[in-house]
């Protein structure tokens, strides 16, 4: 299996970003879980933005609600993920009218059928990943076209391109003030299905074999699943069937105001992260509290919280 692009830059990125998010839950720790938010004048004073004395409160509030609405995006993209892995073990049949192609493209032990009478074919799974093709496809589809479906597959499937995708899923869900993400995501895709489609027919009477069968498939599109990879991405068929017409593509161009969210955000990221302030907790007697937000250029800063 081969390691593409994009699985190393959404890697890169995760983990980037999730060391930021580390970095900013531990260094707060103790304002963000008390009954009231103090903000550290000094973290205001080292941003050197020159702003608002009550920023830092709408800051933390926004960071709560953004990471409890991360965390809700997460569990249901894993909930989903895990319903549609669970569904599929009652529908696994053995076909062996496919065999010799199989052993012709070199994927035995690679396919497995699903006893389903929606036309459906994608490539699902982390560790050891699958290439899943139902009955109603192989009814609706002829023997040349199967062929065109089962590379189209390949490709995903040696590119690991399920991982890549729930690891897209994964970012888009826990970063999702940063919208420039799902455009990213969004270029991914279509570049993914384009590359695969091309990789699948080669020649003129492959091309149109896929031409076919996308066009067969546009009445049973389906909404796109976390961490699959399928054929019939309801979000990518029109895209790639004038890229096989050789038709205007959709311009991949990021949307500005998506850009100058994600700057505000990355602004504000750093500024949580590399803020030479750190929120330190004291405890004084049973009845008080103190926050120390340090800061080595400046003053101490103390306040004091009462239960």
């Amino acid at each position: 299996m081969r390691l593409n692009k994009y699985l190393l830059l959404f890697s890169v990125l995760f983990v980037f970003l999730l060391l930021g998010y580390s970095v900013i839950f531990f260094r707060f720790f103790p304002i963000l879980f008390h009954h009231a938010v103090y903000f550290c004048r000094e973290m205001i004073k080292s941003l050197s933005l020159g702003l608002p004395e009550n920023f830092g409160s709408l800051v933390f509030a926004a960071l709560a609600l953004s990471v409890i609405y991360a965390i809700l995006a997460l569990l249901v993209s894993l909930m989903k993920i895990l319903r549609f892995r669970k569904n599929l073990s009652p529908f696994i049949t053995n076909n062996n009218s496919v065999y010799p192609l199989l052993k012709k493209l070199n994927l035995e032990n690679k396919v497995i059928v699903l006893r389903n009478d929606k036309p459906v074919a994608y490539c699902f799974g982390i560790i050891n990943p699958k290439i899943y093709i139902s009955i109603g496809l192989l009814c609706l589809v002829n023997r040349r076209e199967l062929k065109i479906i089962l590379r189209h597959e390949k490709y995903h499937l040696e590119n690991r391109d399920s991982a890549t995708q729930l690891l897209a899923v994964l970012i888009e869900s826990l970063f999702p003030f940063f919208p420039v993400i799902s455009d990213l995501i969004r270029i991914y895709r279509y570049d993914r299905e384009i590359t695969a489609d091309r990789q699948a027919a080669r020649e003129t009477r492959e091309k149109q074999a896929l031409s076919s069968v996308l066009t067969k498939l546009l009445r049973y599109s389906y909404a796109p699943l976390p961490g699959v990879a399928a054929i019939s991405d309801a979000d990518t068929l029109e895209a790639r069937i004038k890229s096989l017409l050789k038709l205007e593509l959709p311009a991949k161009k990021l949307p500005v105001i998506n850009i100058f969210i994600s700057f505000v955000s990355l602004i504000i990221f750093f500024g949580l992260t590399f803020s030479p302030a750190k929120a330190l907790e004291y405890h004084l007697d049973n009845h008080h509290e103190k926050i120390k937000c340090s800061e080595p250029t400046y003053s101490p800063a103390y306040f004091t919280l009462l239960h």
